[in-house]
């Protein structure tokens, strides 16, 4: 399995994200889905990080980033490194 580095801000993204759905939309249940479907996420990258195509952006493909989607508020940029 590949391992996974995260950018500065990933973690405090997800945060306040999740602050904010479960206090200010007063939503925990999403809030608590968003957390589960992000893991889910990037245990499938780590499995197959080469499933997804490459990214658009010429720079960024030449790198080898890779975009996963998610049907919440976070997609992943990630390369194969």
């Amino acid at each position: 399995m590949h391992k996974l580095v995260f950018s500065k801000l990933y973690h405090s993204d997800l945060d306040e994200s999740y602050s904010y759905i479960s206090e200010n939309l007063e939503n925990p249940v999403a809030a608590d889905r968003l957390i589960i479907e992000a893991k889910d996420k990037l245990i499938e990258i780590r499995k197959n990080p080469t499933h997804r195509p490459l990214v658009n952006d010429e720079y960024l493909a030449n790198l080898g980033y890779r975009l996963k989607k998610s049907k919440k508020l976070h997609d992943f940029l990630y390369n194969k490194r």
